[in-house]
């Protein structure tokens, strides 16, 4: 265990998008590459924005894991850093292919908000008419 995941790991030291930066500043790939490792998605998405501007060839196996991060623009900034590092054709072949499940999915959710399935998996509390609840509670008479 390295001193740094040591040190987040017992919460001594927070990744954040201004730690990132200076990471940047100062050129250190292997912390931008555990800040794409182990931060919240806006440090994962800069970590990766920032690793791929430096060109760290170092990075390559990290941002490859990142092209399955589930919040999307971390994956599509992975992608995009990715193909500022390498020519491999394997590594092109995975970019492609995480690029068309983007689309694909996007695709899904279009259809989804056309077809208005996504007001019908609207939650209960927003189903309940508020507002006669309301009046119903102003008629009683209020107690202090």
């Amino acid at each position: 265990m390295t001193t740094l995941s040591f040190l987040h790991k017992n919460g001594l030291i927070k990744l954040t998008q201004k730690r990132v930066e200076q990471w940047y500043r100062m050129q250190d790939t292997s912390k931008l590459v555990f800040a794409l490792e182990n931060g919240l998605y806006d440090v994962r998405l800069l970590a990766a924005k920032h690793l791929g501007n430096l060109r760290a060839v170092n990075a390559v196996s990290a941002l490859r894991k990142s092209l399955n991060d589930k919040v999307k623009l971390v994956s599509l900034e992975s992608a995009q850093a990715l193909r500022k590092l390498t020519n491999d054709p394997v590594i092109i072949a995975e970019i492609d292919n995480k690029l068309k499940y983007w689309e694909e999915e996007e695709e899904k959710e279009q259809n989804r908000v056309i077809n208005n399935e996504v007001h019908n998996e609207m939650p209960k509390w927003k189903k309940r008419d508020w507002v006669g609840i309301v009046k119903e509670m102003l008629k009683k008479p209020m107690r202090w």
